[in-house]
This record gives C-alpha cells, sequence and structure tokens, in this order.
C-alpha cells in the first residue's frame, strides 16, 4: 500500500499549510491580549520583570526574593522595554512562545512521524483550547514546552543517531583531528552523535531552571530503553550492540536512582519531597483525583482527539515505528508518574509533553486521511489534470470539516473574544481589575483593605492592608517569613495575615471602613482559605457592595 508521505502534494503546499496553521494560531494568541485581568500568578512575572528592569534584581513587592521561572521573568522584562509595562506586554512572551510551540510540533512530527502527521500536528496544536489558554497567559509554561521539545527532539537525534547531517560529519572530523577515529566508529555503530545530545542537555537544564518537571525526562528515557532492551531481539532476531546500548541505558539510569534515592541526600530530598508534596491550594480538591488526566485528555474539550490518541499509540506499535514509540514513552512517563506516583497533579504539568498528545493523535489521522485517498484513486477514475494535482492536499483539507463542528474548535474560536472572568482554557481569569477599580474609586484613605489575593488587589487598588488567605499563610509559616515584629507576612505583598474571627473584629470596630476582596470560589466553596467561623463573621457584619461581572470576586464593606 502506498503511503501518504509518497503521496504528491503540489509545490509549497506543505509550507503553505504550516504558514497557514501559524497565522490562525499567532490570531487566536494575540488577539485581545489586553481583555482580561492580570491573573494573580501572572503578576508574579510582572513584579519580577519591573524590579529587574529597576534594580537589576528580581523581587515581589514584598521584598522578597522572587526566583521562579527566572529567563521567562527576563522575556517579559524585555517586552516591558519594549512595550511599557501592561497586559499586552505581560503576556507577549508567552504567546509568542506559543506560536514558536506550533512550529516545533511541526518539526518534531515532520522529522519522526512524516510531513503529513507534522501538518495535522500543527494544526491541532494551533486550534487547541489547552494551548491556546497557557499561550494567553503571562506563565512560564509555553516557554517550557518550546525547551523541553527541542530537548526531547534532540535527544532522539543524538541517541538514534542515522549517521547522516552536519552533526554525523562534526562528530567525524572532531575525532578525527583528535586522533580517535576508532572511537567515532563505535559512537556510529552505537547510533550515538555527541552533539546532538550536548544540544539535548541544554536545553533540558534550561527547562529545568523554568520547571523542576523536565527532570522526569529521565524516566522517559528510562521507559523507551526498557521497551527496546525486550523489542530489539524481537526485531534483529539476535542480541546486537544497540541491544546493550539500550541496556546499559535503562539500567544505568535505574541504577543512578536507587542509589541516588539511598545515598546521596539532594536526590533523595528532592525525590521524598516530589512524593510527598501537596500544596494546600490542593488539598481535598479535584488535583488529588487520580484519574483527573484521564478523564481530562477525554473529555469534551479534547473530543475526538484522546481517541485519535489511543489509535496513534496502536499504529506506532504495530507500525514499529521508533520514534514514534520514543514520543509515546515521554508522554506515558509523565501521565503515570502524576496519575499514580505523586501525590497531587495539575493540567499545567502535563504542558510539557501535551504536543506529543497531538503529535500523536495527529499520526492516527493521518492513517485515515491517508486510507481514503487510496480508495478514491482505487475507485474513481480520476481523468482531470487539475484534479489529480490537487486530489491529496484536497482531501486533506476537506478531511477537517468535522472540526468546527466540535465543542473544543468552538471554544478555541471563543477564546480571545471572551470576557474578563471567564474560562480561557487553562484558567478562569479572575476580574480583579474590576474589583480593584471599585475599592481604589469608592474607598478613602484612611480605610482598611483586606483581600484574599493580596498581590492582585495590591496591583489593582494601589495598596493591601492585610491578607486573608489561610494557604498564603500556611506558606508563610512553612518558609519562616516574619517580619520585624515577628509576625508572618505575605511573600507576595508583604501584607500581614489575618488568621482570627478577633483580629478581625478589632479592625471592624476600629472606626474605620474595612473593604474585604475575595476570590469568589475561595470564599463560598474553599475552607482551605478562609475558616468557616471567618466567613460567617463576614457575612454576619459585611455587606456585599460589588459582585463582578462574572461573578468571579466579591467585595465586602464593613458596616
Amino acid at each position: 500500500m502506498e503511503r501518504i508521505q509518497n503521496l504528491h502534494f503540489p509545490r509549497n503546499f506543505v509550507v503553505l499549510f504550516l504558514l497557514g496553521s501559524l497565522a490562525l494560531g499567532a490570531l487566536l494568541r494575540l488577539m485581545n491580549l489586553d481583555v482580561s485581568s492580570i491573573w494573580i500568578d501572572e503578576l508574579n512575572h510582572y513584579y519580577a520583570a519591573t524590579s529587574y528592569n529597576e534594580t537589576g534584581e528580581m523581587t515581589f513587592p514584598s521584598g522578597q526574593p522572587n526566583a521562579r521561572a527566572k529567563l521567562y521573568s527576563v522575556l517579559v522584562a524585555y517586552s516591558f522595554n519594549m512595550l511599557g509595562e501592561g497586559p499586552v506586554a505581560v503576556r507577549l512572551p508567552s504567546a509568542l512562545l506559543g506560536i514558536a510551540c506550533i512550529g516545533i510540533a511541526f518539526w518534531v512530527a515532520l522529522r519522526i512521524l512524516g510531513k503529513h502527521a507534522a501538518m495535522i500536528s500543527a494544526l491541532f496544536v494551533a486550534i487547541s483550547p489547552f494551548a491556546l489558554g497557557w499561550s494567553r497567559l503571562s506563565r512560564m509554561y509555553t516557554l517550557y514546552q518550546a525547551l523541553f521539545m527541542l530537548a526531547a527532539y534532540w535527544f532522539y537525534l543524538g541517541f538514534e543517531s542515522q549517521g547522516k547531517g552536519r552533526m554525523a560529519a562534526l562528530q567525524e572530523n572532531l575525532f578525527k583531528t583528535i586522533k580517535l577515529s576508532g572511537l567515532a566508529e563505535w559512537l556510529k555503530s552505537l547510533q550515538l552523535n555527541i552533539f546532538w545530545l550536548l544540544a539535548s542537555a541544554i536545553s533540558l537544564y534550561l527547562a529545568y531552571g523554568v520547571h523542576e518537571t523536565a527532570a522526569l525526562f529521565v524516566i522517559g528515557v528510562i521507559l523507551y530503553s526498557g521497551v527496546m532492551v525486550f523489542a530489539v531481539p524481537l526485531i534483529d532476531g539476535r542480541f546486537t550492540l544497540r541491544f546493550f546500548k539500550y541496556l546499559v541505558v535503562a539500567g544505568g539510569l535505574t541504577f543512578f536512582l536507587v542509589v541516588g534515592y539511598n545515598f546521596v541526600p539532594f536526590i533523595a530530598e528532592k525525590i521524598k519531597f516530589g512524593l510527598a508534596f501537596i500544596p494546600k491550594w490542593a488539598e481535598g480538591t479535584h488535583f488529588q483525583n487520580r484519574k483527573l488526566y484521564l478523564e481530562f485528555l477525554f473529555d469534551q474539550y479534547h473530543f475526538p482527539m484522546g481517541i485519535l490518541f489511543v489509535f496513534g499509540a496502536i499504529q506506532i506499535f504495530v507500525r514499529k515505528n521508533k520514534g514514534g514509540l520514543y514520543l509515546l514513552m515521554l508522554f506515558t512517563a509523565y501521565f503515570l508518574l502524576f496519575s499514580l506516583v505523586f501525590s497531587y497533579r495539575h493540567f499545567q504539568y502535563l504542558f510539557a509533553v501535551y504536543s506529543i498528545f497531538t503529535i500523536i493523535a495527529a499520526y492516527a489521522y493521518s492513517f485515515f486521511v491517508e486510507f481514503e485517498i487510496i480508495n478514491i484513486r482505487k475507485y474513481w477514475e480520476i481523468k482531470s489534470g487539475l484534479i489529480k494535482k490537487w486530489l491529496v492536499p484536497g482531501i486533506l483539507i476537506l478531511s477537517f470539516f468535522w472540526l468546527p463542528l466540535t465543542h473544543s474548535v468552538r471554544f478555541a474560536l471563543r477564546i480571545p473574544r471572551s470576557a474578563d472572568g471567564n474560562y480561557n482554557g487553562a484558567q478562569f481569569m479572575e476580574e480583579w481589575r474590576e474589583a480593584g477599580n471599585y475599592v481604589k474609586v469608592h474607598s478613602q484613605p484612611e480605610d482598611i483593605i483586606v483581600s484574599s489575593d493580596a498581590l492582585g488587589t495590591y496591583h489593582y487598588a494601589g495598596r493591601v492592608d492585610f491578607d486573608l488567605n489561610f494557604a498564603d499563610y500556611d506558606l508563610s509559616a512553612e518558609e519562616g517569613i516574619i517580619n520585624e515584629k515577628g509576625n508572618y507576612f505575605d511573600l507576595y505583598s508583604g501584607a500581614p495575615y489575618i488568621t482570627t474571627v478577633a483580629q478581625m473584629d478589632s479592625l471592624t470596630k476600629s472606626g474605620q471602613s474595612v473593604w474585604l476582596l475575595y476570590q469568589a470560589y475561595k470564599f463560598n466553596r474553599a475552607t482551605a482559605f478562609i475558616s468557616p467561623e471567618l466567613k460567617k463573621y463576614v457575612l454576619e457584619n459585611y455587606d456585599k457592595v460589588l459582585d463582578t461581572q462574572n461573578k468571579t470576586v466579591v467585595v465586602y464593606k464593613s458596616r
């Protein structure tokens, strides 16, 4: 049976399809970036960038160091220098990197699974609500995905080198120059290229600096090598040199982890912390549901991507596609570790390998289209030269007729036009701008401002006096963040905490008006942020003066 990669595409069609996907992805990622309030976690990078531009150091308004994903914050700082501070500038690096991730997915799929899967991958990533949502937030995840996917691809080129291209020639010439031609031949026989592996190591190191879950890449390599240990003798019919390569890598990395866990304090501490850690905001929530990723990948926002992914995984095994198996094992490592091993999980922790999910789904879809093109050629008598020329791209494009009918694509097209406070595919964007501006206009300078999200209130209301958020308090207690009076204060804003009804009652009876800004979800449904006693006190002694337009933030004022 002929393969779709061998079917004819008109000149430059693949390039035009990629450019079209990039243009669509860019439109969805860049349109109306200023509509939503800057989310509380986005402000981490906002203030890291502003302090970096002003002082050369990254700090929160509290004065505490802000060391999270410094590389991303540097990009935001450059964006501020070019465009000025604001919602568009703070989100632009993430949006541009999200567009780049479309191209990276295309490139990886092209080299490993063929041009048809590559084109479909680019389109699927461009219109994915999940990819789109995180591309429209000033968070590090698109940078993390870009670095991780480059590291993963370069590792594959170095670990399964075909002995071709510039890097292969560079390796051969290097070892010839230093009189080690025998070593060059040995590496070639093992299908190893040190330059690609070095590039992968650098990219993975940068990815780890952005998000520590990049270290789980090692588990993916162990899984892939372990599968190949059993597969190679079956494929080759004997124990070849590459069998021992996989055996040494799988066994060596496993041995390293076991020894590190038992005898190296730094590694043991990292592993134990990662396995047991549950942030306060995740306690008792669906983030402890071990089926979270399974339900997420097969929900209405991904239909039919989850089904296509399953078919793609089957096709990888049936067709003995080594590159596809490598990608599948990387994805499987993250999926299984967060689902079965770690104590909690969040959607964005899967984001590093989300493009792999999309690529494998695209791989399955490419075979469905291929089958229909071959059937059309078999059963239809086509005489027109023009139709023959455009049959393959025409069927490919027509095969996407169902996309606008899916919930996910209709949702993706709505995201850039969604109002503040709506779900954007990644997060509900709280309406802190509306609430903060309301308090800023109606409050007096002597009034007291209390908030569940002190940094967001500081940003939009111009100041905040107290933080009423038990999750923030627990973080400060764990980290020992104490002011000169011996009281814990918020890491982000510097505001001291309210933790008891007596404290709240003292403020209420101080003779000054007290304003309370609270995220509605945290106030109404999550006891991890406010105790039932404090909530009851507020409801009995305060008036609700504002429900934001989409009811994501509520404002109370003392009577």
